[in-house]
């Protein structure tokens, strides 16, 4: 699933500095850029107070970072997956970012937790100096949407099993299921890409006056009818495999490293079967999307 470089979309001349700044070309300055982006996040939620004029001042650097490694993406990485993959993470970050920093005004914490007594203890790597656990702290709470095993954990958030709420796979299991995943989702996701399209005739199929779908309901063909549905459907397929890829490759790696256990990555989708009406659609199976705002709801 290679990539070439668009004729509309042409790499500026490297021969002006600026150019190398806003359009670094090689794999590298995604890198650089996907670092810097998070390092920045990480300092402005673990090492300044809630209300600093840091956190919404830096907002439209980040802003700008953010477009900067859209564009190096589309120029420096050959695959689309990895493209998408580490677009959609620094979104992620951008958007937590604001409802964290900004709209909440969370911040590393100074006195002793409220949590009930039944909620799971927040967990850091680092025991010792407060640079770490700062540094832990911002780190976690720009990748925690979710605030599992908190007392802000978001609602609906699916099991591991149905059938038993409290069942979590070991550790060996869980990184053995994430690995299946990945590679599942994956060859999924090639063979989907395998046959493109022929977009030659994009320009006829999809012009504007076909954009109206009831007004003109009986000058619909069984060509049109077919391309509409196939297109649908196929998008909310892939969008469904490439996030459960993207959040499985995530699990696999935090785990494998210790940086969290399994019960920190429960499923991010609820089970199909619950599909049977729109709110049950948005409210559970697709919940996980509106995570990053479920404090405000």
């Amino acid at each position: 699933m290679s990539k070439e470089t668009s004729p509309d979309h042409v790499p500026p001349s490297t021969g002006h500095p600026l150019a190398v700044v806003l359009y670094p070309t090689s794999f590298a300055g995604v890198i650089i850029l996907t670092v810097t982006q998070l390092l920045l996040y990480v300092i402005l939620l673990g090492f300044t107070p809630p209300r600093s004029l840091l956190r919404p001042a830096a907002l439209p650097l980040l802003t700008f970072l953010l477009w900067n490694l859209y564009q190096t993406c589309y120029l420096g990485v050959p695959l689309d997956i990895l493209n998408a993959m580490i677009g959609g993470f620094a979104s992620g970050w951008w958007v937590q970012y604001i409802v964290s920093a900004l709209i909440l005004q969370e911040h590393y914490p100074t006195a002793p937790s409220s949590a009930p007594q039944n909620a799971v203890p927040e967990r850091s790597p680092a025991k010792k100096g407060t640079f770490w656990n700062r540094t832990w702290y911002g780190l976690k709470k720009i990748n925690s949407q979710r605030n599992l095993g908190t007392e802000k954990e978001a609602k609906k958030i699916p099991h591991f099993s149905t059938s038993d709420p409290s069942y979590v796979p070991s550790r060996r299991a869980f990184l053995v299921q994430k690995g299946a995943a990945i590679i599942t989702c994956y060859l999924l996701l090639d063979l989907l890409t395998l046959n493109p399209p022929d977009v030659s005739s994009n320009a006829t199929t999809f012009s504007a006056e076909k954009v109206r779908l009831l007004s003109r309901i009986t000058e619909l063909s069984g060509e049109e009818v077919k391309t509409r549905a196939m297109a649908s459907i196929g998008q909310w397929v892939a969008s469904y495999i490439f996030l459960t890829m993207a959040h499985s490759v995530l699990a696999f790696a935090t785990v494998l490293l210790r940086f969290y256990e399994p019960r920190d990555w429960r499923p991010l989708f609820g089970s199909i079967t619950e599909l049977y009406s729109v709110r049950r659609f948005w409210g559970y199976v697709f919940v996980s999307f509106f995570l990053p705002f479920n404090p405000l709801l």
